[in-house]
Order: structure tokens, then C-alpha cells, then sequence
């Protein structure tokens, strides 16, 4: 009788256990889905995909030649930029409000990766200053193929060229493009989307 009420025990403490770490996955899952459920007040300052687009596997590489697949971007939130050969000034404005919103996140930054997402076969500026700019910034690039089949991915509409959009784009830890920034968006509202997103998801 005691071993049962042991056992007993043992599975309710172990069924609360995977409860308080599926609850917040579950919540953020449904919250996700059905952003008119969220809190009154809560505004995101992106432009949310409706509904949000999976990404597809791909193979690109990074800037050393070392493979890069959806596996490797997935498990955290991904900010993505993208360009082409060379980053110009509006490029610049806008991998600067990338990487400093994700450093205004302070310890909860390491949940958070931003990207460069070549449209060009490589990168003809200076690398030596876009990596001292940007120094834990990602840059891919790879076989033609992939790369335009990943780019008509984030297409927000049928006329947008992705390329030459000059936008942010957000992807969830589960691979998931849900929000673009136009170029000019406000960098305090990409911050606090992503605390929010951050602060509600506890994934990533």
C-alpha cells in the first residue's frame, strides 16, 4: 500500500513537472496563431505573414564555406537581412537596429540570431568593417538554386522583390516566418516585439 502511494506520488510530481514546461510552449503555440487573443494593448510594431510561412529545408553556406541548413537556424529567433553584394548605407541603417535591439535584450540576447542572406553569389565589400559592425552577424550565401528558392519564401505579396526590399525579417525557433520590417521601421518597436516575444515564448 505504501510502494503504491509512493508510485502514486512519483507520477503526479512527474506529470507536473512536463506540465510546467509544456504549458508556456503551448501558450505561446496558440497565442501565435491567434494574435487577437493577445492581451489588450499588445501591439506588435512588424507586419505579421497571415498565416505565417514554414521555412523549407535549404543548404546554403556561411561566409567560411562551412555548410548552413535549417537545423542550424532553428532552436532560437532568427532576424534576418537581406541583401547583396555590397551594403550600402540604408543596408548598414538597417543591420544596425538588428543587432542593437537584440543587444537591448541584455542577458536574454543569446536567444536571438541575426542574418545577412546574400542574393549575390558572395560579398564584394569590406568584409573586415561589416565584421567589426557586425560581429556575430551570420552571413550566407551558396548554390543559386537554393538560395532563390529560400528567397521567394519571405515574398509578403505576389510584386514584392525580396531583394531589393531593404527589410528585416523574423523567423520563430520552430522555423517559422511570422513578421517583416520595412525599411524605416522604428527601432524601439523591433525591441519590444522581441521582449515580448521573448518575455511570453520561454522558447528559444
Amino acid at each position: 500500500m505504501i510502494e503504491q502511494q509512493a508510485v502514486r506520488r512519483s507520477r503526479i510530481k512527474l506529470v507536473i513537472l512536463f506540465a510546467i514546461f509544456l504549458i508556456p510552449v503551448i501558450a505561446a503555440y496558440i497565442i501565435h496563431k491567434h494574435p487577437e487573443w493577445q492581451p489588450k494593448g499588445t501591439i506588435n510594431h512588424g507586419v505579421l505573414y497571415k498565416p505565417s510561412v514554414r521555412i523549407k529545408p535549404f543548404s546554403l553556406l556561411t561566409e567560411a564555406g562551412k555548410p548552413y541548413k535549417l537545423s542550424d537556424m532553428t532552436g532560437k529567433w532568427s532576424l534576418i537581412y537581406i541583401g547583396g553584394a555590397n551594403c550600402d548605407k540604408d543596408c548598414r541603417v538597417t543591420l544596425i537596429k538588428a543587432r542593437d535591439a537584440r543587444w537591448a535584450q541584455g542577458t536574454e540576447a543569446t536567444r536571438i540570431k541575426y542574418y545577412y542572406l546574400l542574393t549575390a553569389d558572395r560579398y564584394n565589400g569590406d568584409k573586415a568593417k561589416l565584421h567589426k559592425a557586425f560581429p556575430e552577424m551570420v552571413m550566407l550565401h551558396g548554390d543559386p538554386g537554393q538560395r532563390e528558392a529560400l528567397l521567394q519564401q519571405f515574398k509578403h505579396s505576389k510584386t514584392q522583390e525580396v531583394g531589393k526590399a531593404n527589410r528585416l525579417y523574423l523567423v520563430d525557433p520552430a522555423g517559422m516566418l511570422m513578421m517583416q520590417y520595412p525599411y524605416g521601421f522604428r527601432h524601439i518597436g523591433l525591441m519590444e516585439d522581441l521582449k515580448y516575444l521573448l518575455k511570453w515564448s520561454q522558447i528559444g
